[in-house]
């Protein structure tokens, strides 16, 4: 039996599930679980824990061979829980980035260095470690002490990828069409939007339109300062979009956005990156980012974040219209059906008992 154990991200952990059970023989059990979030409906077959006593509770009746596999798990009770938890080594984790980025601060208080400590032992104790991208196997290695991670991304989800394909809209080519800038990719302060409407402030006066989705992950007086600072800089051209929306609303979404920009000092948002990949449409990321050397390493055209304030409105419609292969880069790439491979072999090691 396989268990995964989820934080509290229902936005990933739905889709994935879906796709492991499709990777993984009927015969074969897994088992869904994830972090409850307050007022949120359950998902149908998840069993959800209420923090790490209870997620401690619920593994203490697992059978002994239960083999656990970790997905972007951010709360330090729980690694501390799961340090000295037996099943803890026939387990994987799947790092997603912010739970390595924590100790990127110069100097970590005692706390900090206790925190780090302890995942660090827990991090020596997982059966394997998975990053999705190689940059963050590198950020592992240097913070955790762990180089073996393995590097398998996540993928965009067929059905999302074929409602994104099938969305009509209008072209660049149309003059009339104002260009449609996403700024972010949620609510979230490590979005660093007002960062980014500065770096395109200089296009202001030209036919554009700059929407942000912050519609979850952001605190309210966040959210306040990032509208006032649109508002103020682009003025009617400036819309945020604040309440949630179906897949197949952000997918039309989406399709309507030109150009995506991100301002992350960190690894985020890759989902929607995809999503533009799968459309041929530019990303902008900062350089310094892991995403970025990950994508590029792979084969992907990435504009940098940093330069836009030098780039007008007639060079970005020619990266639109150019595309720079992206779309097929994906293809071969990041899909359920090109990825299906990697995950399966993680999936079978873990039938494998360590040794």
């Amino acid at each position: 039996m396989i268990v995964h154990i989820f934080a509290d991200t229902p936005h990933h952990y739905v889709s994935m599930a879906k796709y492991f059970r499709s990777l993984i023989d009927k015969n074969e059990e897994q088992a869904f679980w994830a972090l409850a979030v307050p007022k949120q409906s359950p998902s149908t077959g998840f069993n959800y824990y209420s923090n790490a006593k209870d997620l401690k509770r619920k593994l203490d009746e697992l059978p002994k061979g239960t083999r656990l596999i970790v997905h972007g798990n951010f709360d330090p009770k729980v690694w501390r829980m799961l340090l000295i938890h037996p099943l803890t080594s026939n387990a994987s984790c799947v790092f997603w980035g912010a739970d390595l980025y924590r100790y990127q601060t110069k100097k970590l208080t005692l706390k900090q260095r206790i925190v780090k400590l302890a995942h660090t032992l827990l991090c020596a104790r997982y059966k394997s470690v998975v990053c999705l991208n190689s940059g963050d196997a590198n950020l592992v290695k240097k913070y955790l002490k762990r180089g073996d991670a393995l590097v398998i991304p996540y993928p965009l989800e067929q059905t999302y990828l074929d409602d994104l394909t099938s969305v009509s809209v209008a072209s660049v080519n149309d003059k009339y069409k104002p260009m449609t800038i996403l700024v972010g990719n949620s609510a979230a302060a490590s979005n660093n939007h007002i960062e980014m409407f500065n770096q395109i402030k200089h296009l202001a006066r030209e036919n554009i339109r700059v929407i942000c989705t912050l519609n979850y992950a952001g605190r309210a007086d966040y959210i306040e300062e990032v509208i006032h600072q649109g508002k103020a800089i682009f003025g009617d051209k400036f819309y945020a979009y604040q309440e949630m929306l179906t897949k197949q609303e952000h997918a039309k979404l989406l399709a309507e956005v030109d150009v995506c920009i991100f301002g992350h000092d960190r690894q985020q948002g890759l989902f929607v990156a995809y999503a533009m990949f799968a459309l041929n449409k530019p990303v902008f990321m900062k350089s310094n980012v892991s995403s970025y050397r990950h994508l590029s390493e792979i084969g992907f055209t990435v504009g940098k974040s940093e330069q836009l304030n030098a780039i007008n409105l007639s060079q970005l419609i020619e990266w639109v219209k150019t595309g720079h292969g992206n779309a097929n880069i994906l293809q071969k790439t990041l899909t359920e059906a090109a990825l299906a491979p990697q995950w399966q072999r993680l999936l079978d090691y873990e039938r494998v008992p360590k040794v």
